[in-house]
Order: structure tokens, then sequence, then C-alpha cells
């Protein structure tokens, strides 16, 4: 998990009004409200997110190697976290200055994430500073001024300085939250925000003079939005979805997928089994306007694909020259 993206929700002050919503509420209700509060912080205008969900994340078979890699400092601030959500708009991805707005998902204690920032920036030979916007705390650190995390009651709020105080904006109203973006809101249906991770996101529409004339320009215009979902327990399993701007554009990218499967399927067969046996599990479907590609394969399958990317990155470095064995000039 990125580091870098952390941000918490505000509750809602009217305890009656609460008391009386539930009240009316079977538990999916309660669900979805837990939901739309991550998403009340961020703007209408995003049209790409991504979900984790840090704790399926924790008991997959990949945690031993990530939690390896995280520093000892860090340990403690993510067991703060559930998960997160990130949003960014597309004509942003290429832009300097982390064109982002994350918000964890979730309670949990501010304070000790706040403290376990402040340690690892005293490590690093610095302090977090803190300023005030609009009522609320947002801290920053010297090393990285324009990263800032935002905390509001028990929510916490990571991203660019800007960013982060256009989505305190957007919870006090002062500005539209995606839950009003219709396109956004109905392509999160596609997808089961309890996967390990998943993604949608809205390809904007370019004027005819703006766009490229290139095939994969041309392909990619063709395509209205993309979903995704990972999750990893005793099964890999992956999905893909395209919704393309045509029922004849989705039969064409239907037909270039299962051709490019047969065309490459068979010779990497061969060279692995176990990438032969990954692509047996592809699954190309189409309905309508829409495309998914799904995979499934057991975490032997897995392993194996692991264990020669391995060998291949060994035998490479294996295959480097190194500095002693070039001889000297007498």
């Amino acid at each position: 998990m990125n580091q870098r993206f952390s941000r918490w929700l505000r509750l809602t002050p009217l305890l009656l009004l609460t008391l009386l919503v539930f009240a009316g509420c079977e538990k999916g209700c309660a669900k979805k409200v837990a939901e739309d509060e991550v998403f009340r912080f961020i703007p209408a205008d995003h049209n790409v997110l991504l979900g984790m969900n840090w704790q399926k994340v924790k008991a997959s078979p990949l945690a031993e190697k990530i939690m390896k890699d995280i520093p000892p400092s860090m340990k403690p601030v993510l067991e703060e976290i559930n998960g997160v959500v990130i949003a960014m708009k597309i004509e942003e991805v290429n832009q300097e200055g982390r064109k982002f707005i994350g918000v964890t998902k979730g309670k949990s204690n501010p304070e000790k994430v706040v403290a376990g920032i402040s340690k690892i920036a005293e490590e690093k030979g610095t302090k977090l500073t803190m300023e005030d916007y609009q009522g609320y705390k947002v801290y920053s650190s010297p090393l990285d001024g324009n990263f800032v995390l935002g905390v509001v009651g028990n929510q916490i709020l990571f991203g660019s300085k800007e960013k982060v105080q256009n989505a305190i904006d957007v919870s006090n109203h002062k500005a539209d939250a995606i839950l009003k973006s219709q396109g956004m809101m109905k392509q999160l249906q596609t997808v089961d925000q309890n996967k390990m991770i998943w993604a949608v996101a809205l390809i904007p529409e370019k004027p005819e003079a703006e766009a490229d004339k290139g095939a994969a320009a041309r392909g990619l215009s063709s395509i209205k939005a993309i979903d995704f979902m990972l999750d990893f327990d005793k099964v890999f399993l992956a999905d893909l979805g395209v919704l393309a701007k045509s029922k004849e554009d989705a039969q064409q990218m239907t037909a270039m997928a299962n051709s490019y499967r047969a065309l490459f399927g068979s010779s990497l067969g061969k060279q692995n089994p176990a990438v032969g046996k990954l692509l047996e599990s592809l699954k190309i479907e189409n309905a309508e306007d829409r495309v998914k590609l799904s995979i499934q394969v057991d975490q032997e399958t897995l392993e194996m694909i692991s264990k020669k990317i391995q060998e291949k990155e060994k035998s490479m470095v294996g295959s480097k020259v190194s500095p002693e064995s070039i001889p000297s000039n007498p």
C-alpha cells in the first residue's frame, strides 16, 4: 500500500437524526451509509477510484512478503487502517504534485496515526508541522511539504495540500461530492468493494479535433469506462470489465482478445506450463456493450510463476559481467 495515502471521514453531529435513520434501516442500509461516508469527501469531477482492503491484504498469502518490506516504524500506523479509497482525475495522472486525494475507510485512532507519522519524520531528522484549515488540523513535513495529512473527526485524509483542502470543502458542502456523479455511482455498482483491491474509471470524452488518430488511441476512444477487482485468499481472482461505447465496439474488443490469446497462448504455454495454465483459466465474456476478462488460479500455480520469474531474474544477474571480471590494462 502506498504509505502516502490516508484520510478520515467526519461523522454527522446530528445524533438524533442518525438514530432516526438507522432505526428505519436494515444491516444493508447501515453498510451503505458507511460507504457513502468515504465518498462524501471526494469531489464530483474525479473520474478514477481505487480501493484497497488492507485487512484482506494482511490476511492474504502476500502478507508476509509485503510486511517484510515495510519499515518497522510504519507498521503501527498501518495497524490503525482498515482500508483506503484513492481518487484522482485521469487528466491529472501524468502531472506532478501528487494530484490525488486518499480517504481511509473505517474508524481508527487519528492520534496514534499522527504520532506514528511524527516518529517517522523524527527518524528522518525533521518534525511535522500543523496548520488549521476550516477548523481542522492539517499536518505536513518540511521534507515533503506538498504531501499532507488531514484529520476530520475520527477520519484521515491524505494527498496533496490542495486536494486535502478541497476534500474538506466538499465535506462541508462547499462543493459537490462524487455521490452526485451518476456516472461514477453507476460504475461503483460493477465492483465489490469488499474485494482486496478494486478500481473504477470513467474515460473522459475527447473533442474530435483533439482526438489522436493512432490505432491505440482509436481503441481507447471506443471505451467509456473500466472496472477492476482482485482478490487473493486460497485462490487468486482477477476481473477486468470494459464498458464500450457500442455493442459493435464490444464485439470487436472480444474478438481481439480471443485472437491474442490464440496467437500467443500456445507458445507461452509450451515455454512455461504455469503461464499456460494461467491462460487456460482466462475467460472472455461479452454481453451487449460490456466485455469482461476474468482469471481464477490456485496458489500453487502462482507460486510456480513466481519461481520462474525469480529464476529468470537470477540468471539475468548471473549473466552480467562484473567489473572485477574485466581484465585491467597492462
